[in-house]
């Protein structure tokens, strides 16, 4: 019969509308998700645009400064400029010439000792990669990225008190390194001062969406 003949057609037919509708839910349900936490991975207007006008108005390799090592990832990532303090992960930059450098970065931003005490424990993984990280068992699970309690003792805690004491008679008219631009915006204003109060000179060349741009 006409009824019997459709029976072996209805299965394949309901199977495929099965595996369409589990296929078009987990669609959406990835699209909601991702416009959900669109915001934390994505750039806003005003850095966008910032980061644009250094991509047009400046010559590729030109070496950008900021106290925010996460802005400087982000300056390496979106324009054809280089960034004063180096990720560890990527130079052949000697450690020492790494800390120094971090140091210089405090001392045009204005940061006091608590504050650049806790730049450089925070930022370990920026600077050294994985040079001072805790490796110990389960110490992946309990912190992201944890220093290592015996180097930490031994040498980082060293270092941060000598170049906390370093800052304070850095000559900013003696800057040892090649700078062309300091970056100031809303990230580098959360951990130190506008570089303008402590570099004479500094030309303001860019100021839109709360970021400035200096040239020296």
């Amino acid at each position: 019969s006409k009824l019997s003949a459709l029976k072996p057609k209805l299965f394949p037919i309901s199977a495929y509308t099965l595996i369409s509708a589990i296929a078009l839910w987990g669609l959406t349900a990835n699209y909601l998700l991702a416009r959900s936490i669109a915001d934390g991975y994505s750039l806003p207007d005003g850095i966008s645009k910032s980061y644009d006008w250094l991509g047009e108005n400046t010559p590729p390799r030109s070496t950008v400064g900021s106290v925010s090592f996460a802005t400087e990832d982000e300056i390496q990532l979106h324009t054809h400029n280089t960034v004063f303090v180096p990720n560890g992960a990527n130079t052949i930059a000697p450690e020492e010439e790494i800390w120094a450098r971090a140091a210089w970065m405090a001392k045009i931003y204005g940061m006091d000792a608590k504050k650049f005490t806790n730049l450089l424990e925070n930022s370990s993984m920026y600077l050294f990669h994985m040079r001072y990280r805790d490796d110990s068992p389960g110490s992946s699970f309990v912190h992201e990225y944890a220093l290592d309690p015996a180097k930490y003792e031994k040498e980082y805690k060293g270092k941060v008190e000598k170049y906390v004491n370093l800052t304070q008679n850095l000559d900013l008219k003696n800057l040892p390194f090649h700078l062309d631009y300091l970056y100031f915006g809303p990230k580098e204003k959360a951990l130190g001062k506008d570089p303008n109060i402590f570099i004479r000179g500094l030309k303001k060349v860019y100021d839109k969406n709360q970021v400035v741009i200096y040239a020296l």
